[in-house]
């Protein structure tokens, strides 16, 4: 029946076939591990980045489904609890739609290019990670998350960016901010010029803002 929405029964993960994927098609589906752990617990978090051979990687696949498991529970309309799941994906979905015009970019580290450009469109993996990062950096601006210290230790947005470059996972916006706004508007989360974007506190605690754009 269209539109009918059921909850599962069970859910059934073959992490065998996860070993399969391509380096690439891995480090996307780090990247919205990462994301899930940064919403609902911290000390996965940091096992997921410490990880050298990835022994761990139904454990780290298990918890992952719980969080998103638990918040799904709570709120199956998506009107509360279940939106911190799009940690990053407001940035993410106008990085596609930015890329969709296969106009020349930065190459990320690890893309073919010519002279460090590139017109590949960015992968939902590889907007996803950029997204996050995004995201801290509006969440110090925001006054949510720690900025870096005087005394030089790392704030929130430098913490993450170099735990996801040690992760091999890209970081930085092939494009100003700027040309990311007008896609920003039309996302469906955007009222009255304002979008309700999932910022991060620390790791392990994000909330949800309404940001003039």
């Amino acid at each position: 029946m269209a539109g009918l929405i059921r909850q599962p029964e069970f859910t059934f993960i073959d992490t065998d076939f996860i070993r399969t994927l391509s380096w690439g098609e891995f480090c996307e589906g780090y990247a919205e591990l990462l994301k899930t752990f940064i919403i609902g617990d911290s000390e996965a978090y940091r096992k997921a980045v410490a990880s050298e051979d990835f022994s761990n990687l139904d454990e780290f696949v298990r918890r992952a489904v719980e969080i998103k498991t638990a918040l799904v529970e709570r709120d199956e309309s998506d009107r509360g609890d279940r939106r911190l799941l799009n940690l990053g994906h407001t940035f993410a979905h106008a990085l596609e739609a930015r890329s969709a015009h296969h106009s020349l970019r930065r190459a990320l580290p690890g893309e073919k290019s010519l002279f460090g450009l590139t017109t590949r469109r960015l992968t939902h993996g590889q907007a996803v990670s950029i997204g996050i990062i995004m995201a801290a950096e509006m969440s110090e601006r925001e006054g949510v998350a720690a900025r870096k210290t005087s005394n030089g230790a790392d704030g929130l947005a430098d913490g993450l960016r170099r735990d996801f470059l040690q992760a091999g996972l890209p970081v930085n916006c092939p494009w100003g901010q700027k040309e990311l706004l007008p896609y920003m508007k039309n996302d469906k989360k955007s009222e009255d010029g304002k979008i309700n974007f999932v910022l991060i506190r620390e790791i392990g605690d994000i909330i949800i803002k309404s940001v003039d754009i």
